[in-house]
C-alpha cells in the first residue's frame, strides 16, 4: 500500500524541518507520520532524537528501540540509543548498542574511514561519558582506555585531552599528562583550566620551579583567574 500525498508531505516537512534544527516543527509532523505509517526507521530515529533532547529519555528509548527494530543495522540508531542507555545508567545495554553501531561500520574505533563527523562525534562523545564514569568510580586506568578511544575519533577536541591529562596524573604518568595538556594547549591556547593543570602536575611530579613558571604565565595571560592566584599563593606562599 502507497502513502498518500498527505503523509508525504508530513515526512518531507518534517525531515526538513529536523534537518534545520527546527525540532518542535519536525515532531508535529513526524508524530502524524508514524501514526499511519509504522516501518520508517529514520522517522523514529529523529523522533527518538528530538525526545531525548527534550529530556523525554524513556520516549526517547522506545523510539530508538523502534527505529533498530525495523533497521538492525542502523548505525546513528543505534550510537544514539547507546547515549540514552548511559544518560539512563544502563550502561552493559550502551556498550551493546555501542557495539552494534560498530559492527554497522565495519570498522574499528578510530579508523579515518569513519568519514561522517556527525557519527565521530557521537562515537567520541559515548566513549567520553563512560570514561567519566570510570573516573567517578576511580577506575583510572579504565577511564584512559576509553578517552583514547574518544581522541581516535576527534584528537581535536581539547577537553578530552585534558580529561586523559588529569587521569593519567592520577596513575602516576605525568609525562603522559603533560604531553596531552600541551595538546589541548595547543589547540586552545585560551583553554585555563589545562593550563592550570599543566601548573598542576608539574607540582605533583616534582617539578616546582616548572609549576611556579607556568601559574606565573597564567596570572600574568588571565588576570582574572582567581583561581590560578589561590593556587600559586598556596603553594609557593607568595
Amino acid at each position: 500500500m502507497g502513502i498518500d500525498a498527505i503523509l508525504k508531505e508530513h515526512y518531507r516537512i518534517g525531515k526538513e524541518a529536523f534537518d534545520t534544527g527546527k525540532y518542535s516543527e519536525a515532531k508535529e509532523h513526524l508524530l502524524k507520520f508514524v501514526e499511519e505509517v509504522d516501518n520508517f526507521a529514520d522517522v523514529f530515529n529523529m523522533l527518538g532524537v528530538i525526545y531525548q533532547m527534550e529530556g523525554d529519555i524513556e520516549r526517547a528509548r522506545i523510539y530508538l528501540e523502534k527505529a533498530l527494530s525495523i533497521n538492525q543495522g542502523y548505525v546513528e540508531a543505534a550510537l544514539n540509543l547507546a547515549i540514552v542507555y548511559s544518560d539512563i545508567g544502563e550502561y552493559e545495554k550502551a556498550r551493546e548498542a555501542y557495539e552494534k553501531a560498530l559492527q554497522g561500520t565495519k570498522v574499528k574505533v578510530g579508523d579515518q574511514r569513519i568519514k561522517d563527523a556527525h557519527v565521530r562525534a557521537k562515537l567520541a562523545n559515548l566513549h567520553l561519558q563512560i570514561a567519566d564514569i570510570y573516573v567517578d568510580l576511580g577506575l583510572f586506568k579504565e577511564a584512559v582506555d576509553e578517552y583514547n578511544n574518544a581522541i581516535k575519533l576527534r584528537p581535536d577536541f581539547a577537553d578530552i585531552r585534558n580529561k586523559i591529562a588529569m587521569a593519567y596524573k592520577e596513575i602516576g604518568e605525568y609525562d603522559k599528562a603533560i604531553e596531552h595538556l600541551k595538546k589541548a594547549l595547543k589547540i586552545n591556547p585560551k583553554y585555563q583550566q589545562a593550563y592550570i593543570n599543566l601548573g598542576l602536575v608539574y607540582y605533583a611530579m616534582g617539578e616546582k620551579e616548572e609549576s611556579k613558571e607556568v601559574f606565573k604565565e597564567i596570572i600574568l595571560e588571565f588576570p582574572n583567574n582567581q583561581l590560578a592566584k589561590l593556587y600559586y599563593q598556596a603553594l609557593f606562599k607568595e
